[in-house]
């Protein structure tokens, strides 16, 4: 393989682009770090947004949950459900939340046969910061 004309150049380049790509990286643990903090010093809800404003900024968390049907538990569950509350789950076994919640308050015992059946896993906490003028704007 012969070298192209614009070996240096393509050297110093070359060696740029990984020392940028490493700074990257460390920007990025930096930055995530800091978020992490704002989410604990701003709070979060157990799952979905909250909003705090201070001095010029307008700091969002939002917590989202991923939920996933354990295959093995769901014929158990749904045998436990009343046949009202079978829409709990829809045919693609995804969970829908708002029944799930009516369903904890109107069938206790259907509810927990329903959370055996249910994986749960926390999924990063996101945060945004804005200045409150560009929000205005």
């Amino acid at each position: 393989m012969s070298e192209p004309n614009h070996s240096r150049e393509l050297v110093e380049l070359a060696a740029e682009v990984l020392d940028l790509e490493g700074t990257r990286d460390q920007l990025s643990e930096i930055i995530r770090a800091k978020k992490d903090r704002l989410a604990e010093l701003a709070g979060t809800r157990d799952e979905g947004a909250m909003t705090v404003e201070v001095g010029d900024f307008k700091i969002t968390t939002r917590v989202t949950m991923r939920r996933s049907i354990i295959e093995d538990e769901l014929e158990q569950a749904l045998k436990a459900l009343k046949p009202e509350h079978l829409d709990v789950v829809r045919v693609k076994h995804s969970v829908n939340k708002r029944r799930l919640d009516a369903l904890e308050r109107e069938d206790p015992q259907g509810f927990l046969a329903m959370t055996r059946a249910i994986e749960m896993k926390d999924q990063a906490i996101g945060v945004t910061v804005r200045r409150v003028e560009e929000i205005t704007e």
